[in-house]
């Protein structure tokens, strides 16, 4: 959950709305929730802001500092061990935990995805693979493995700029993301649910690379505005980082389409938007930055493969 910022707190939104927030407002509040204390102040980026936002265009394209030095590489083993998720008449349960325990860094990764409250199917902790297989079922255990080879994108240097206890949400939140997107993409009759999960895994990994290189920003306090251009420019960093993850087609396609703001032109991208915006939506309610008349009024105008999507009350997607 985001850290509640106070109902005093000139960050916090007017809590009476008559119409439900759209994706770039909620967006951006989430955004501000990430920052400590954002200069509310400044009317206009400034000049350490404009040279940080350049140096992170050029670096989109290809330009200045390698982003690639900076993303971490998925495990060798990842394609093998989702093929071998694939057909469970062809792998046998113990075969598929002795291809994760062969990685001891991967398999203590999987783990903890298997015990997140977004993936958690019992009260009791799973503490074995063969446990998690046996738990989770083949198909489980596909997006537990690609969750978990994507993870370490969410590894962050402290920076005192940002607010740890939100930082620390992040992960768990594209977890949340994630797995709407997959319920609402088998609900709709999706053709590609998997590569959709997967387009979901990355949709944060653009912010979460652009927080990491906040170490280059010689500004104490970003301001409203810096943190308002942050937003784009983390759905395109996402579409490079899947790209050069090496991800399939209809990963990458819903990714640029919602990087882009083309859902129409993706199918999927409708999905994960709707899901991005739902999972951040429920964290700035949890912090007291949008009251329960927003959130109940954005549920409501979510399309109908969003209705098993579970209210505040319910707990993680």
């Amino acid at each position: 959950m985001l850290a509640g910022k106070g109902a005093t707190d000139s960050v916090v939104v007017n809590a009476v709305s008559e119409s439900a927030p759209d994706a770039a407002e909620v967006a951006t509040q989430y955004f501000r929730a990430l920052f400590v204390s954002p200069d509310e102040h400044a009317r206009s980026l400034k000049p350490a802001e404009q040279a940080w936002l350049r140096a992170q265009r050029r670096a989109l394209r290809g330009e200045g500092d390698s982003l690639s030095a900076m993303v971490p590489r998925l495990p060798s083993a990842m394609p093998r061990l989702l093929a071998a998720t694939r057909d469970p008449d062809k792998t046998s349960a113990r075969a598929l935990a002795r291809l994760v325990e062969d990685d001891p860094v991967l398999s203590a990764k999987v783990l903890k995805v298997v015990n997140s409250p977004s993936m958690r199917l019992r009260r009791e902790a799973v503490d074995s693979i063969e446990q998690a297989i046996v738990v989770m079922g083949f198909p489980g255990m596909r997006a537990v493995i690609a969750a978990a080879c994507i993870s370490p994108i969410a590894d962050f240097r402290r920076d005192s700029r940002l607010d740890a206890a939100a930082v620390q949400q992040l992960w768990p939140h594209t977890l949340e993301v994630a797995m709407a997107a997959r319920q609402a993409a088998i609900r709709a009759g999706q053709q590609h649910a998997f590569e959709l999960y997967v387009a979901a895994l990355c949709h944060g990994s653009g912010l979460m690379l652009l927080l990491r290189r906040l170490r280059h920003l010689e500004e104490p306090m970003p301001g409203l505005e810096f943190i308002g251009a942050l937003d784009g420019l983390a759905k395109r960093f996402a579409v490079v980082v899947a790209r050069g993850w090496k991800f399939p087609e209809p990963t990458l396609s819903a990714l640029e389409s919602w990087s882009e703001g083309a859902p129409r032109r993706d199918s999927g991208a409708d999905i994960l938007g709707h899901a991005a915006q739902y999972v951040q939506a429920r964290a700035l309610v949890c912090a007291g930055v949008l009251d329960d008349e927003q959130w109940q009024a954005l549920r409501m105008g979510l399309p109908g493969y969003a209705q098993d999507w579970p209210d505040i009350e319910s707990g993680p997607a």
